[in-house]
């Protein structure tokens, strides 16, 4: 397993955030809560945000809105995530909202992602053709589902074993997958 988040910055970026331990996924989580929006949730309108066990088992509920945006900008992301043990990974920077491409409207040069996030695998060659910042970077592909009928298929996938996700440092301390 491999910790982590999707975090939405105040420009309305996806980001996933990934962790070498949940211990420093759980300590950025707080540093998160400070930044939310102080909006509460109402399940009525945003359906309930519940809270689960490991089993599964529901164990509470969330009251701050979680979908809202965050006063964290995207271009502070990469060196707070470094204090944390943590990397940032533009999500779905293919589709059409919330994604770096659509709120931006360009890929800023010098931000450090080690990936970015596609909902379709191919349309990650004609975006480092488009943006040059991407060239280099390596592409991982999900779905981005919010049901499971919109899951993808396990088509893509990281294959490691549970040992080599625990220390997934590199000798130049960079995260790597």
């Amino acid at each position: 397993m491999i910790p982590g988040m999707e975090l939405t910055t105040c420009e309305e970026v996806h980001v996933l955030c990934y962790f070498t331990a949940l211990a420093d996924a759980m300590a950025f989580d707080a540093y998160v809560a400070a930044h939310l929006l102080p909006v509460a949730n109402n399940p009525a309108i945003f359906g309930n945000q519940l809270l689960c066990n490991e089993q599964d088992e529901i164990c509470g509920s969330c009251d701050p809105l979680l979908i809202s945006s965050t006063d964290i900008s995207f271009f502070r992301l990469a060196p707070l995530l470094a204090d944390y043990h943590g990397i940032m990974v533009p999500a779905h920077i293919d589709k059409h909202s919330n994604s770096l491409i659509s709120q931006l409207g360009f890929v800023p040069e010098g931000i450090d992602f080690p990936y970015f996030k596609v909902h379709d695998m191919a349309s990650a060659e004609g975006l480092r053709e488009r943006f040059p910042a991407l060239r280099d970077v390596p592409a991982l592909c999900s779905s981005d589902a919010h049901r499971l009928e919109g899951l993808h298929e396990r088509e893509f996938f990281i294959a490691r074993t549970p040992e080599s996700c625990l220390p997934f440092r590199s000798g130049t301390g960079k995260i790597s997958l």
